[in-house]
């Protein structure tokens, strides 16, 4: 038997998540989220090293990706849709028509919100099965329930209360890896290509 020592990875992630769940406070909010991010992926990655599994890493890393690269077209695609608003009413004259200007600011709104939210419910799927995986191989099954919250969460976003969802789902998440044993024994087993 093989011991593992999980000590470092459970108060990494542990802390990670807490902060990511911090992001949400005014002012601070985008440096705890991108502390609480490196935490978690140094921690799932230092995990997926452990259990000989490299998807629990890569689909986590996936995820992330997803996230942030969703982020940026979506800002993009709202600053482009705020400018050609300001554009249009020029044109228009809807300036003195404040609804209009509204409306139509509203209206060109919609495609970086559906990006956002396609993005989010995708990054989040990866996260899901990142964390089932995780589950399975640490025999903590809090790690499944949060991704699950997570995804679940992601999707009813369109009906607030997702929002409160997936705050549930990474409150479990910080739950779970503060429940990872200090140590674990595994069997040893060969590589295989299974588990890359």
């Amino acid at each position: 038997m093989e011991m593992l020592d999980l000590k470092s990875q459970k108060v990494i992630g542990g802390v990670g998540a807490i902060l990511y769940v911090l992001g949400a406070l005014p002012n601070v909010g985008f440096a705890l989220r991108l502390v609480g991010s490196i935490l978690l992926l140094v921690s799932i990655y230092e995990l997926a090293q452990k259990f000989a599994l490299k998807k629990i890493f890569s689909n986590f890393l996936t995820g992330f990706i997803i996230h942030i690269v969703g982020i940026g077209v979506a800002l993009v695609a709202a600053i482009l849709a705020g400018v050609g608003t300001f554009i249009k009413s020029s044109l228009y004259g809807y300036f003195p028509y404040p609804f209009w200007t509204l409306y139509n600011l509203g209206v060109s709104l919609l495609i970086p919100l559906l990006i956002l939210y396609l993005c989010v419910a995708a990054g989040v799927y990866f996260y899901k099965e990142s964390l089932s995986e995780l589950s399975l191989k640490s025999g903590v099954p809090g790690f499944k329930t949060a991704g699950d919250l997570l995804f679940y969460g992601a999707i009813t976003t369109i009906i607030v209360v997702g929002i409160f969802v997936m705050l549930a789902g990474w409150v479990v998440l910080s739950i779970s890896f503060f429940s990872l044993p200090d140590k674990v024994e595994i069997q040893p087993s060969e590589p295989s290509s299974s588990s890359m």
